[in-house]
């Protein structure tokens, strides 16, 4: 079983795999993850907005805190993480942050990060020429970076396939 979380979806996709212990095997594929919503928003609102949202309002309060990082680490099952560098609504380093802060703790997890040279931004991972390729490799337990980030580009996208 794969299960594929994009966005706010892989904290949920996360959250699930981690919980459902008995799915049996399986692998995680995220797209495009951030460490926390509070993380998120952090990195991505003015002053302002982060301060009604985490000060005034509270995540805890209205259960949006989206913990991926915790999740993560119990998570059973291989994981790999795809980024863009350019993902201007989820800043890369905080699917860094989920790789640095659960090595050792969790499955086999391996991070791409997708050169802004591709143009993927948020939406377009899709669009890279070779994705069919790379799923089926982490499928067959063929991408194992341990626990690093192995940095693709358009000059080296076809050393993936070897």
């Amino acid at each position: 079983m794969l299960v594929w979380g994009h966005s706010q979806g892989t904290a949920v996709a996360v959250h699930m795999v981690a919980e459902e212990q008995d799915a049996g095997e399986g692998l995680l594929l995220l797209e495009s993850p951030y460490n926390s919503m509070e993380g998120q928003i952090r990195s991505t609102l003015p002053w302002h907005l982060r301060a009604i949202v985490l000060n005034l309002v509270g995540l805890e309060s209205i259960d949006l805190e989206f913990l991926s990082t915790k999740w993560t680490a119990q998570v059973n099952w291989p994981m790999l993480i795809l980024h863009t560098e350019d993902d201007h609504k989820i800043p890369p380093k905080l699917s860094e942050q989920i790789l640095e802060e659960t090595k050792g703790k969790s499955s086999p997890m391996s991070r791409i990060l997708f050169s802004k040279d591709f143009g993927f931004r948020h939406n377009d991972i899709y669009q890279f020429p070779h994705l069919q390729e790379l799923v089926t490799k982490f499928e067959v337990n063929a991408i194992d970076t341990k626990g690093s980030t192995i940095n693709c580009s358009p000059e080296n996208m076809d050393s993936y396939l070897n």
